[in-house]
């Protein structure tokens, strides 16, 4: 059983909490037009959220760089009824820590804002789905929009397939969450590839290339998708002790998506040397994980090599 999230109350109104990375499999880019994606938590990269109680001066944030984004954020926030409701009478301090990177292709944002929310849900009980629309609605507030996806991806502490809709002007409005429910998964290891750049770029390029061809653009994202549902069906047969063909299944979904990212052009020359030294260590296959361009490669390794390497 996943247990990456959790939430403790430490005494009364005390609360920490442990908010996991997530990284994708598969279906980046093309989530954003109807198809699905594979999200998967890691356990070694986490935001922690602690809160102390006090009896008054509302809602403290350390460290100060913390402090100086969010709390005006909030004070805008409080103007909504919903808000309002949820941090009135809420008086402690918030300390905020954790190893994701900010740009390595990881969720950061979209665990801070899932956390924020669910330290507030700790006071005010709410439902999953009121947690993900606030969550989404305070990364609207940072960033100007917001990922319904990286929301979702974050939120379940648990390999998941989503699928995003998109409303009439074209922005992410609803999220179908399937569990996978799986009860191992391969062996994966993460790489820095020591490149930082933002998704906006990355999105921009992805969207240059569909508007120069539309045939490509269109192929490109039917090959993500099947890469997607390739590596869904590996996650399963390999959590059913398949584990031979599951690896297969995994390997070629990774190439597939990976040959993606270099169509788009997000593949620089230092992460391709990358990958080929990873090869070169046996791993079945490589690719990029989150927006491209920039930050986090992902290794698939055959079990026999994970056996060699714990002795």
């Amino acid at each position: 059983m996943w247990l990456d999230l959790s939430l403790s109350i430490q005494g009364l109104g005390n609360v920490k909490l442990e908010i996991p990375d997530k990284w994708v499999l598969a279906g980046e880019h093309s989530v954003s037009r109807d198809f699905r994606a594979l999200a998967l938590p890691r356990n070694d990269i986490n935001l922690t959220i602690e809160f102390e109680s006090l009896d008054s001066g509302g809602l403290r944030f350390f460290p100060a760089q913390v402090a100086n984004f969010i709390e005006p954020i909030l004070t805008q926030l409080k103007k909504e009824d919903t808000w309002r409701k949820l941090l009135d009478g809420m008086h402690g301090r918030v300390f905020i820590y954790g190893n994701i990177p900010k740009e390595g292709g990881l969720g950061s944002s979209a665990a801070f804002c899932v956390g924020l929310v669910r330290l507030l849900a700790a006071f005010e009980p709410m439902s999953d789905r009121e947690i993900c629309a606030l969550a989404a609605q305070l990364t609207n507030k940072l960033h100007g929009s917001s990922s319904r996806f990286d929301i979702a991806a974050v939120f379940y502490d648990e390999p998941v397939s989503l699928l995003t809709t998109q409303d009439r002007e074209g922005l992410s409005s609803k999220v179908e969450v399937r569990k996978l429910s799986l009860k191992t998964l391969p062996h994966f290891t993460f790489h820095d590839a020591g490149l930082k750049s933002t998704v906006k770029d990355s999105v921009h390029l992805v969207e240059a290339l569909e508007k120069k061809d539309a045939i490509l653009a269109s192929h490109l994202d039917e090959q993500m998708a099947f890469a997607t549902s390739e590596a869904e069906q590996g996650l399963v047969e390999y959590a059913n002790d398949n584990r031979g063909q599951g690896l297969k299944r995994v390997a070629n979904a990774m190439r597939l998506a990976h040959e993606c990212f270099k169509a788009w052009g997000l593949l620089p020359q230092s992460v391709a040397d990358l990958e080929q030294e990873l090869l070169s260590q046996g791993a079945l296959a490589v690719k990029l994980t989150g927006s491209g361009g920039r930050g986090t490669l992902v290794a698939l390794w055959p079990d026999e090599k994970v056996a060699l390497r714990s002795q």
